[in-house]
């Protein structure tokens, strides 16, 4: 089997597995932590607002869809229909791995025509930081100027990489490598896990090295390390799977972590987010914009008209949360910060 042959199965595999129950981990932030009720909020609800302005894209919503897989069957149909709800609804979109963009110049028109359909579209680019190892920080640039992203995404995801078949778990230097790309890329770069977490100690050593934001992407929904132990033809690669089938800092963990330390990058948050009661939890611990993969590419799936009553279900769950909290705004709930664990 050639090359992108055994890259297009990776792909076809990876949206296969990820799509089912057995990858999801389904531990929701609104099962951890609760938030403080106000009986007597002095506000009306048409004065609450659920978008931010950012301070480099702008007016958008606090939800974005996080960065999923791609170069399956169907990818450009699903992910114009996730482009469209996004620029309608002022939303980011975080495409999925541009990996095979670097050495395949056809795999570069699929994002180049999303865009041209939906121009105002606010994209995030994104590659593996196994790349940096072997790729000149210009052609990672190319992936970002290729799509007219807004910034670039650097994914950590080492279980993974350890599990998958055809990983690459070679991460020595790696925080080396992250610190020149964001040196010489002109535009904002984002750090990212892919469902393990981040502590407090790995987010301390991320300081001072120029990140826009760390999506703390902690365990809680789709685990790379189970979808690639279902895919793996190897028996100690699926046993390995099921041993950390639970590996990771959970986002609660993660965003608690990131509360207790003076960060100079925004925390951002993903993993396990199902509802706009999970966002409010996020934002309430700290989080300045709140990720979800599985429900969006659930509902894009289906339709266009699925995904955007799923927007709008999302956005009123998240306007409930800041109301019944006093919150006129994202900002408001997290200088309330009013949140425990669940006993």
């Amino acid at each position: 089997m050639s090359e992108l042959n055994l890259f297009e199965k990776r792909k076809a595999d990876h949206m296969k597995y990820a799509m089912e129950k057995a990858s999801d981990v389904s531990l929701n932030l609104s099962d951890q932590i609760q938030l403080s009720h106000e009986a007597l909020p002095d506000l009306n609800w048409d004065q609450i607002q659920t978008r931010v302005q950012h301070p480099i894209f702008g007016e958008i919503e606090t939800c974005f869809v996080s960065s999923m897989t791609g170069g399956f069957e169907k990818s450009l149909e699903v992910n114009s229909i996730l482009a469209g709800v996004c620029e309608k609804n002022q939303m980011l979109l975080g495409v999925g791995s541009q990996r095979r963009e670097l050495t395949d110049e056809a795999a570069k028109k699929e994002w180049q025509l999303i865009k041209e359909k939906h121009p105002q579209v606010k994209l995030l680019s994104n590659i593996g930081v196994s790349q940096l190892k072997d790729h000149k920080t210009s052609e990672i640039y190319e992936l970002v100027k290729n799509i007219q992203a807004e910034a670039l995404i650097i994914h950590l995801n080492p279980l993974q990489e350890v599990i998958q078949d055809e990983g690459t778990p070679q991460f020595l230097g790696t925080l080396d490598l992250i610190k020149k790309c964001i040196d010489e890329t002109p535009c904002p770069v984002i750090l990212k896990e892919t469902g393990c977490g981040f502590s407090k100690a790995t987010l301390e050593r991320l300081k001072g090295i120029g990140l826009l934001a760390v999506d703390v992407a902690g365990f809680g929904g789709t685990h790379w390390g189970r979808v690639e132990g279902m895919r793996s033809d190897e028996n100690h690669r699926k046993s390995a799977s099921g041993v950390f089938a639970h590996w990771g800092m959970s986002t609660a963990q993660s965003l608690e972590a990131a509360s207790a330390l003076d960060l100079d990058f925004e925390i951002w948050s993903s993993g396990g987010i199902r509802t706009g009661l999970d966002v409010a939890i996020s934002v309430a611990m700290g989080a300045t914009l709140c990720g979800l993969a599985r429900p969006f590419m659930q509902n894009a799936l289906e339709s266009s008209e699925a995904l955007q009553g799923f927007v709008e279900e999302l956005h009123f769950q998240y306007k409930t949360a800041l109301f019944c909290t006093g919150s006129k705004d994202s900002q408001t709930l997290t200088e309330k910060g009013q949140w425990q664990w669940v006993k």
